[in-house]
């Protein structure tokens, strides 16, 4: 067996001989090959060795300023589009973007709507407007700020958010090389989504859209002056929820 695929099998990769072949396809020489290999048996990501990932459709730019885009969070697209209507020109918010994936995959799918991709990081929006350039057609707004505080929420209809939801003493081999920033949030995972349900409530007219993880339950922590409803990934979890503030409808 080739000694790189055996390395890879022996640092655990299950697949590894379909891993080698894509980067030996995108290696640019044998010692490029070997030091990626050596990286992904470290447990670097295939993405950030290979720089790109495939996310909705989207060929998108990714590097250790921002997570990887999952397959949970196509799902979480996929919901969203089925419960937004087509027609409507929305004014939508995609707070903590990152790469831009969800931002630029709700644009390419509603084009009457405004879409505004908001994020703390500088080096992330980098990234964001990188994957934007290579969809010309494909126009966002990108902001740098700290969640609501950026934004004329006045002008906004939905947002949207795949926000930092893990929680602070959980540590895993899957998450080592991303950005703590973008993962981390208090101890129960939910202080980044705690803010932003209590900033958004003094707007009543918006509609919330939340990923998060399994094992959190949002209508613990919403008071009665929202609705709420939850959806699951293909897995059958608990994994994303919608809020609209009952006052919306008095």
């Amino acid at each position: 067996m080739n000694k790189l695929i055996q390395k890879l099998l022996d640092s655990g990769i299950k697949n590894a001989a379909q891993e080698h072949q894509w980067l030996k396809d995108s290696a640019e020489s044998e010692q490029q090959l070997s030091t990626w290999v050596d990286d992904r048996s470290k447990g670097k990501p295939l993405a950030y060795i290979l720089g790109h990932v495939d996310f909705f459709g989207l060929n998108l730019t990714v590097n250790e300023h921002v997570l990887i885009p999952r397959f949970e969070t196509e799902t979480f697209v996929e919901l969203f589009l089925q419960h937004t209507p087509k027609h409507k020109p929305y004014h939508i918010l995609d707070l903590g973007c990152g790469s831009g994936a969800i931002a630029l995959a709700i644009k390419k799918h509603l084009p009457k709507c405004n879409v505004i991709g908001l994020d703390l990081s500088l080096d992330a929006l980098n990234v964001a407007l990188s994957n934007q350039r290579n969809y010309p057609d494909i126009h966002i707004h990108w902001v740098q700020g700290d969640w609501l505080n950026a934004i004329n929420l006045d002008k906004i209809d939905i947002i949207i958010s795949n926000p930092p939801y893990v929680e602070s003493d959980w540590q895993d081999s899957s998450i080592f090389f991303e950005p703590n920033t973008a993962l981390y949030s208090g101890k129960d995972g939910l202080d980044d989504i705690k803010k932003i349900i209590h900033q958004a409530s003094q707007h009543p007219h918006l509609e919330l859209w939340f990923e998060h993880g399994h094992e959190h339950d949002l209508s613990k922590i919403i008071s009665s002056s929202w609705n709420i409803q939850k959806f699951f990934d293909h897995s059958g979890t608990q994994r994303f929820t919608h809020l609209t503030s009952k006052k919306k409808h008095v």
